[in-house]
C-alpha cells in the first residue's frame, strides 16, 4: 500500500540529530506524515561523487515516498 507523505526528511544517521528533527516535525504538525531518509553525511552522502550509489538509493526512496 502506497502512502502519500506531506514531506521527505533527509538527515544524517548521527543519533544526536534525531531529537531536533523530531522537534521540528512536531512543531510543523507533520508527525506521522513524512518519510525519513537517514544516511551518513546527510546531503554530502548523496551529492558527493564518491558515493554515487547512495544518490541512486536516495532517489529510489524519494520516488517510493512521493
Amino acid at each position: 500500500m502506497k502512502k502519500n507523505y506531506k514531506a521527505m526528511v533527509l538527515t544524517c544517521i548521527d543519533p544526536r540529530c534525531q531529537p531536533k528533527i523530531n522537534s521540528i516535525m512536531k512543531n510543523k504538525k507533520l508527525i506521522g506524515k513524512y518519510s525519513l531518509f537517514s544516511i551518513a553525511g546527510s546531503t554530502l552522502g548523496i551529492t558527493s561523487k564518491n558515493f554515487k550509489n547512495w544518490e541512486k538509493v536516495f532517489w529510489k526512496n524519494f520516488s517510493i515516498s512521493s
